[in-house]
């Protein structure tokens, strides 16, 4: 079993949803970290003259990641995400590669779901063009800290990446988080299911401003529980699977380690 860490960062009150989301990821990793900003802090120990607190909390956690992957290495994930069994064989790809990260759907390189060794040659890269472009000053947009730097640094990289497929971390698109509020039964939704996926990464900032979803925001673990969406599906699901174990399958599209080059992004809109 891998050393490296699993991290995650949040700040602020989290909703019910976000403290499943928590819940369940510490079942399969219960050794994973959740920093708030304080946390972080007391790991930040480089570059220390840069005013993080000055970013838009979206780009702050940007900065966030991908310093702990740099100079620390492991996993970072998201907490807004639904996992479905532990994450053993993306921190081995990682250990071999080097660097194992995604594609979203829409076909750039994503950093809420990434994995590195500590100064390895992508995350290093991809850390430098982000404290490169801290310094120049705003406006951000809001891939600037992210993907933006990421597919640069993955097109350069002198070794191949372990790419992960897209459906296997983000079976539902961000543009399509709709989707979740869908009601049916729990066979209807089975059938929709990404079966042997890693997790379903959600869009905690798509889901607070589409009206059909922003009811979850409100409910109480035990509602997101009974609840007849897909995302109550999908929460019912990943608790049985936590109950039921450690999960080390592969998900069942094939793996690739590729030194994938920088895909054209078809726009930078925010999730």
């Amino acid at each position: 079993m891998s050393q490296l860490p699993v991290w995650l960062y949040w700040e602020g009150p989290a909703p019910p949803y976000i403290e499943l989301c928590l819940e369940i990821l510490k079942r399969h990793h219960p050794e994973a970290r959740v920093l708030d900003r304080a946390g972080f802090d007391a790991l930040w120990v480089h570059e220390r003259g840069l005013d993080i607190d000055a970013l838009a909390l979206n780009h702050k956690s940007d900065f966030i990641r991908a310093y702990l992957l740099a100079y620390h290495g492991g996993l970072y994930i998201d907490a807004d995400c639904i996992l479905f069994r532990r994450l053993d064989l993306v921190l081995a790809a990682a250990e071999e590669h080097g660097f194992a990260g995604y594609r979203e759907p829409q076909g750039y390189m994503s950093c809420n779901f990434m994995a590195a060794l500590p100064r390895g040659a992508v995350i290093a890269d991809h850390y430098r063009r982000v404290v490169e472009r801290i310094r120049q000053g705003p406006p951000f947009r809001w891939l600037d800290l992210a993907s933006t730097p990421m597919d640069l640094a993955v097109a350069g990289a002198p070794v191949p990446i372990a790419q992960l497929p897209t459906k296997a971390v983000m079976p539902l698109a961000w543009n399509d988080t709709v989707e979740l509020a869908t009601i049916g039964s729990d066979a209807a939704h089975a059938r929709r299911f990404a079966r042997n996926c890693l997790c379903y990464m959600l869009a905690n900032a798509t889901i607070k401003r589409t009206p059909e979803t922003q009811r979850f925001l409100g409910m109480s673990r035990e509602a997101l529980l009974g609840d007849g969406s897909f995302l109550g599906f999908l929460f019912r699901l990943a608790i049985a699977a936590a109950s039921a174990g450690p999960n080390r399958e592969e998900p069942g599209a094939d793996w690739t380690a590729s030194a994938a080059g920088r895909k054209k992004r078809p726009d930078d809109r925010s999730p």
